[in-house]
């Protein structure tokens, strides 16, 4: 991802926040389950790019793409639920690239909505809030 790609997104992200704010909802964010994942099955993440090093950069952009939302979401104190790393990357969750089969859709609704925050290793999680945000609405 280039840097004014990053920008890009990260303002329309700060757009969608506001707007959220403003019409009196609470934000959950959920990161986008992939093929383009470092644990990807090599043949489905061929079928996007055949090239080796175009196929290396895509998946460190999903794995960008899945940070920048978990910052987005500590920021904002809002629950963050991690697809990225909650949904393997394979054919029975995923019927192409980024689209959920029923068995995917059945394991989103089961990850938790955990509270996203910083600490001194990075990017980690201090638990569930789901129950939180449900009692907020």
């Amino acid at each position: 991802m280039t840097a004014a790609g990053r920008d890009r997104f990260e303002r329309r992200l700060e757009e969608l926040a506001e707007a959220i704010r403003d019409s009196g909802a609470r934000m959950l964010v959920c990161t986008q389950s992939m093929v383009l994942h470092r644990d990807g099955a090599r043949d489905e993440i061929a079928r996007i790019s055949r090239n080796p090093t175009r196929q290396r950069e895509l998946v460190e952009t999903g794995e960008q793409l899945a940070e920048l939302l978990a910052r987005f979401a500590e920021r904002h104190r809002a629950p963050l639920v991690d697809a990225y790393r909650g949904i393997a990357p394979t054919r029975s969750h995923l019927v192409d690239a980024i689209h959920l089969t029923a068995a995917g859709e059945r394991r989103l609704a089961g990850l938790p909505a955990r509270r996203a925050r910083r600490d001194a290793a990075g990017c980690g999680h201090d638990g569930p809030a789901i129950e939180e945000w449900r009692q907020a609405r």
